[in-house]
């Protein structure tokens, strides 16, 4: 065999395998870095994707409105708020109200005939939310703060068009 760099057999194989040990932890550095950085941006996408389901599913409960006088605040127990919207049953002239809120980590709705206590727990979960709060800064105006699952906090406002829900 010819003697590369003159270097015996022996140093010729240490240094073949510490250029394959190099190699090989630059291609794992470079693939954990890699990794990390698709896991960050899947996770953001994640946090963007369920901030944009909430607003889409305010958005459309309250287009179901068709005065503002459909929509208020409240609290379930004293402790958690909520929005109330009512609706009229077009056949049977019942009036149901639409409550929302934020209970045990889930974003829940419960619907049920207007004046009768509303049981938190017996809410329909919607999706992953740590707290809502609900409040109105003016006539037409719904001011929606939520603080998703990851613990980032959005707020946003809903405008019923001319108070008309539109």
């Amino acid at each position: 065999m010819k003697k590369f760099m003159n270097l015996t057999e022996k140093q010729l194989h240490i240094f073949v395998i510490a250029v394959i040990v190099i190699a090989v932890t630059g291609l794992s550095t470079a693939l954990a870095i890699l990794g990390s950085n698709i896991y960050r941006n899947s996770a953001e996408n994640r946090s963007q994707q369920a901030f944009s389901d909430a607003v889409g599913f305010f958005t459309a409960e309250m287009r179901q409105c068709t005065d503002f006088s459909q929509a208020r605040t409240a609290s379930l127990g004293g402790k958690l708020p909520a929005l109330v919207l009512s609706r009229t049953d077009e056949t049977s002239g019942e009036v149901r109200e639409t409550w929302i809120y934020s209970n045990n980590g889930y974003l829940m709705k419960n619907i049920a005939a207007a004046g009768k206590n509303v049981d938190p727990e017996s809410g329909e979960k919607i999706m992953p939310m740590t707290a809502a709060d609900f409040r109105v800064p003016e006539p037409g105006l719904i001011e929606i703060t939520m603080v998703m699952k990851t613990g980032e906090s959005h707020t946003i406002t809903l405008s019923l068009a001319n108070g008309a829900g539109n």
